[in-house]
């Protein structure tokens, strides 16, 4: 079935283009540099449970660690794909220990995929401003883009 992998039902609404031309062998991704990361084109919504970490640390819960590697199984049948890791948290505090908070949230969530095999160079992590007082901005964000044609 193409793309690979769609039936893992890993990513919304995907909208790749995919070379079906009696070819087997995949398109793989390259390193990028920071004009081609800006101009990455979206190609749909990960759909992966929220990432929990120990509260107000980096450290990324062990439930939370078997579902990045599951993740990084099923990145493997879109090598094509780049992802950007994007860190949030809550409101509370201070700004600046929260936008650190962040970075180091989507920095933990990037090593785990490398460890689980996706090469760093298809990855990229940001911090995201702080959220509300609201848990769900204690997580962090997955956005998938591929390269335009």
């Amino acid at each position: 079935q193409f793309p690979p992998g769609q039936d893992l039902n890993l990513i919304k609404d995907l909208q790749a283009k995919v070379e079906t031309s009696g070819s087997s062998k995949a398109i793989a991704a390259t390193p990028l540099n920071d004009k081609q990361w800006e101009s990455l084109m979206p190609v749909g919504e990960l759909q992966v449970n929220a990432i929990g970490f120990v509260r107000g640390s980096s450290n990324v819960s062990r439930s939370s660690q078997r579902e990045i590697a599951t993740l990084a199984k099923r990145l493997q049948s879109f090598p094509n794909f780049y992802l950007e890791v994007t860190g949030q948290t809550r409101a509370e505090g201070n700004a600046d220990a929260n936008k650190q908070l962040a970075k180091a949230r989507a920095a933990a969530v990037a090593s785990l995929l490398e460890k689980n095999g996706i090469p760093d160079w298809r990855i990229r992590t940001k911090a995201a401003p702080s959220g509300n007082q609201n848990g769900q901005f204690q997580s962090v964000i997955f956005s998938v883009g591929q390269q335009p044609y």
